[in-house]
């Protein structure tokens, strides 16, 4: 299975999933699954979130950065540390399920590393 496989598989488990994209870590993307006016954005956006996000934690004695997720009024931006300076990042409408969302993209992180190694 490719990376691109796997992103598409975690897009196709919930309708509220409208981005799913693997970032690398000079924020190119690996994977993309979604609409094209978005794929530009993501790689260059999320790079920037989990850095001040790892940073923030590590200086507030939180430890390195796991998971990110910012909730607007509109839905949620969720990215999942990879490491090796890559992420997971999912765009996803308001209403979605997140425990099993969440579950979801621990499984599909998991799968990607494994295909990394």
């Amino acid at each position: 299975m490719s990376n691109q496989e796997v992103c598409a598989q975690l897009h196709k488990l919930s309708p509220e999933v409208e981005v799913v994209a693997l970032v690398g870590p000079s924020g190119e993307l690996d994977a993309y699954v979604g609409p094209a006016d978005v794929e530009s954005l993501i790689g260059p956006m999320i790079t920037p979130l989990l850095t001040l996000a790892d940073r923030a934690g590590q200086e507030l004695g939180r430890g390195t950065l796991n998971l990110l997720i910012s909730e607007g009024s509109r839905g949620q931006v969720i990215a999942q540390d990879l490491g090796g300076g890559r992420a997971l990042a999912l765009i996803v409408r308001p209403g979605a399920a997140l425990g099993l969302l969440l579950d979801d993209l621990r499984a599909a992180a998991d799968q990607l590393n494994r295909l990394a190694a």
